[in-house]
């Protein structure tokens, strides 16, 4: 009996230290560093970033189309990089 109790104990040591080493996996967290590739706001503001460089238009950040603020850091922050990652691909 003590020895399965001992392999339960272990196992949630385990997967607490995974998690803390992975990190938090809500919105903020992930978009103060690598923002998440499933952050629906975040691909948005690249796709539409990407777009408006190739097509040389000046940057126009449209936050009115996420209503959280989370999602409009979310939006802009991937918006930006884009866009400069593509302005400065064209200038090469």
């Amino acid at each position: 009996m003590s020895k399965n109790l001992l392999a339960l104990v272990f196992a949630v040591v385990i997967a607490f230290a995974v998690t803390a080493i992975t990190g938090r996996s809500t919105n903020e967290s992930m978009l103060f560093g690598k923002p998440a590739a499933t952050n629906a706001a975040f691909r948005d503001g690249v796709y539409l970033g990407k777009l408006d460089a190739r097509q040389g238009k000046d940057p126009h950040v449209s936050i009115g189309r996420w209503s959280r603020d989370e999602d409009r850091i979310a939006f802009t922050s991937g918006y930006q990089q884009s866009y400069t990652a593509a302005d400065e691909m064209a200038e090469k």
